[in-house]
């Protein structure tokens, strides 16, 4: 038997037919919408309800779920509209994170599920919990992943999972052909599916739809969609030929460095002496932006959340996130010490160039650690990427990352430039592209 799955991907991994009908045995269809069951591969069963054309006020272009962080933010400032009691208890990545609510807002839907979806405890068992259909109820804390866009644009998954009780839900939005109408799945586990004649079913698949509308029509949650949109703000480093770039260091003498570079001007900043940044000095081996931001603002006395993922999918090296209100509080004083980093770097290095920092980027993803969903809708490639090869004559033209990168970790961007070089076997294979 499998282990209970802990994120999207070991979800998908286990239940490939997650979001598709094939597979699934039709408990009951009805107006409302339709009930969906089949063997769970870590025990018990899968139930999906899933409802169509339901109305959603203005969305608009923006996402159908919204991200914890959002939500919480909005409702530590308007608490009149918290009936959960919704908090981030501990934030694990963008759209990630523990959450406190009161699981009491959705008893009548779940005491419903615990009459279809419970066996009864047999004669001389011990451990009824096992048979019982497990739902949330009072304050408890709840594991929330959202994602937008997901498996393809416009859609929105979430994940919730208890960390104290066995229970997990899925759900799935989707926008229909008709503006201003999604459709909704969510897919619970079951000890069991009562067999029953199917009309009592139709009472669950209504109180299913019923809580749809409500999840996704709420008060205020156009204010938390706006939100939401403007969230994070993709940072990018880039023009960086000449090795990675600079940190301030307070004194040359209290820093474990080989060398150190001094720039006058930054004395009164207290930021005159600058050292080459390594990943070990954070415990890695390779280079990450969001590391290196992080401890270049802890350098500055700042502290703030910086990830190396959005939507549960990994950013390329050179790129990171970071929330726009925190980002907005400190890139000011970043920017007057990173133009120092700047000098540094090309009295270091030689030259004019250096290594820059741009805002609001377009999100660049590892290919080398794609989503498992995307194996729905499309092939995967299994094998690593190679670089597109073409001959003319003595010249080879390799495909160029999009974004400058450092060599040991090429290969993990989206290509679209083209430069020559000697065809010579040494020189091909110092330049060789590998996917890692």
């Amino acid at each position: 038997m499998a282990i209970s799955p802990e994120n999207i991907e070991e979800l998908l991994h286990l239940v490939p037919n997650l979001l598709e009908d094939e597979g699934w045995q039709i408990g009951h269809e009805c107006s409302a919408g339709k009930l969906l069951k089949q063997r769970c591969p870590w025990g018990g069963h899968l139930v999906r309800l899933s409802c169509q054309n339901i109305p959603v006020s203005n969305l608009g272009d923006r996402s159908i779920f919204v991200r914890p962080e959002a939500r919480s933010w909005l409702l530590g400032n308007r608490p009149e509209l918290n009936e959960e009691c919704y908090e981030v208890v501990k934030q694990l990545g963008a759209g990630e994170a523990l959450v406190m609510r009161d699981g009491d807002v959705y008893t009548r839907f779940f005491k419903l599920c615990n009459v279809f979806f419970s066996s009864k405890q047999k004669d001389g068992e011990e451990d009824a919990t096992s048979l019982a259909f497990l739902f949330p109820t009072g304050k408890d804390i709840v594991h929330n992943i959202v994602r937008h866009n997901y498996p393809e644009i416009g859609d929105s998954v979430l994940l919730g999972r208890s960390h104290t009780r066995n229970y997990f839900g899925f759900a799935h939005a989707r926008r229909q052909t008709e503006p201003g109408l999604v459709s909704i799945s969510l897919t619970l586990t079951a000890p069991t599916v009562a067999d029953w004649v199917s009309v009592p079913f139709q009472s669950v698949i209504t109180s299913a739809r019923a809580l749809f509308d409500w999840y996704v029509n709420r008060p205020g949650m156009e204010e938390m969609r706006r939100l939401d949109q403007q969230f994070y703000v993709v940072l990018a480093i880039h023009s960086w030929p000449r090795g990675r770039p600079f940190l301030p260091v307070l004194e040359p003498s209290t820093e474990d460095v080989t060398e150190v570079t001094t720039i006058d001007a930054g004395r009164r900043q207290g930021l005159a002496f600058w050292v080459r940044y390594h990943p070990r000095m954070v415990g890695s081996s390779n280079f990450l932006l969001s590391e290196y931001l992080m401890l270049f603002l802890e350098k500055l006395g700042e502290h703030v959340d910086v990830y190396q993922s959005l939507e549960g999918q990994a950013l390329q090296h050179y790129q990171c996130v970071v929330p726009d209100h925190e980002w907005q509080r400190v890139k000011d004083r970043f920017y007057r010490a990173y133009t120092l980093q700047k000098s540094a770097y090309r009295r270091a290095n030689g030259g004019q160039s250096a290594p820059g920092m741009s805002e609001h980027a377009e999100p660049r993803f590892r290919t080398d650690q794609g989503l498992c969903l995307q194996r729905l809708y499309r092939p995967v490639p299994t094998t690593p990427r190679s670089p597109a090869l073409v001959v003319h004559n003595t010249f080879l033209e390799l495909e160029e990352p999009e974004e400058p990168e450092e060599p040991e970790e090429l290969g993990t961007g989206a290509f679209k430039r083209t430069r020559s070089m000697s065809a010579s076997p040494r020189s091909f294979h110092s330049k060789l592209i590998l996917a890692t």
